[in-house]
């Protein structure tokens, strides 16, 4: 009598369902599930300067389950069940499609307009005419072109941010825009095989019996 063999590896919590879901193909359990667990395992991560300590990373050990399962190729109605089985499996892998969230248009972090400097500027110019027929205007006339210059320096960056944040959050909503535009194409085919997934497993719970 021919029997193929089938290993599983599961999370403790999915043991019962992997067992109700397979035995639904004609697959029986062989044996009892092994628990596996493997130990923590310390690896050597380098020392301190002067030497005095060692430093070591752990990597987790696995917690898995093991299952076998063996199936009759001579049992009744073994190639269709094979054909179900292999198709309730691609209609698995398909996942449910992820549907994007609208990008907000957010720019309270980039630079604000350097209202400061322009106005200390604007100031500058302003007193140094008014006092430079008494002999001040000598300093106020070099501190508004300083400050004029740094503003006119940092209204050039706040534009250049401006604009690439811009170009960054087209881009974003271009892709938002795209992904909502296939969300509905995906979906059918999501549950298109959702659908199939069922009608497969249902038509081999009634061959099992």
């Amino acid at each position: 009598m021919a029997k193929e063999t089938k290993f599983i590896q599961v999370g403790p919590q999915e043991v019962q369902t992997t067992i109700d879901e397979w035995q639904s193909f004609g697959w029986e359990l062989l044996g009892a599930p092994q628990e596996i667990k493997t130990q923590d395992v310390q690896r050597y991560a380098g020392q301190s300067s002067d030497l005095s300590t060692s430093y070591y990373k752990t990597k987790k050990g696995k917690h898995y389950v093991k299952i076998t399962f063996q199936r009759d190729k001579e049992m009744t109605n073994y190639q269709e069940l094979v054909i179900l089985e292999k198709t309730y499996n691609e209609a698995k892998d398909f996942q449910s499609p992820f549907r994007a969230v609208e990008p907000e248009y957010n720019n309270r972090d980039k630079k604000n307009f350097p209202v400061f400097f322009m106005i200390l500027s604007i100031v500058g110019f302003i007193i140094s005419l008014a006092v430079w027929e008494e002999g001040a205007g000598f300093f106020w006339l070099p501190v508004g072109v300083i400050f004029t210059i740094v503003t006119i320096v940092k209204i050039i960056k706040r534009n250049k941010q401006r604009n690439e944040y811009q170009e960054e959050f087209n881009a974003e909503m271009e892709s938002y825009r795209r992904s909502e535009e296939n969300y509905p194409a995906e979906r059918k085919v999501y549950e298109e095989a959702v659908r199939k997934a069922e009608e497969a497993l249902s038509r081999a719970k009634s061959l099992v019996g």
